[in-house]
């Protein structure tokens, strides 16, 4: 089994299906949110997990959100360093035609 190193960052998501995406003033109700680490370290980590290789990630983690857990979670070592502030949060909405718009929190 490959042994693998990734350093990268790490930031909490909300997926979910929108009818639409809302322009200005608009309001959509979203339904089924999925939340998990996301960013480019921890999605070439898990990718990696997945691939068969053992992995460990090294990144900063904030503990308002269970970031590591869910990555130890994987199968992914999760060497972090600690951040009094909270993790950057992002909420990805996908329309029926598959079109993604992302909105980062932070």
């Amino acid at each position: 089994m490959l042994n693998l190193a990734v350093v990268g960052h790490v930031e909490w998501v909300t997926h979910t299906d929108a009818p639409f995406i809302p322009a200005a003033g608009e309001i959509v109700h979203l339904s089924d949110p999925l939340s998990q680490p996301a960013g480019g370290g921890a999605v070439t980590a898990a990718a990696l997990v997945r691939a068969g290789a053992r992995v460990s990630f090294f990144t900063a983690a904030a503990d308002d959100v269970p970031v590591v857990e869910e990555l130890e979670r994987l199968g992914i070592r999760v060497l972090a360093a600690p951040r009094p502030a909270p993790h950057t949060r992002c909420l990805v909405m996908r329309d029926p035609e598959g079109e993604r718009t992302i909105c980062v929190i932070g």
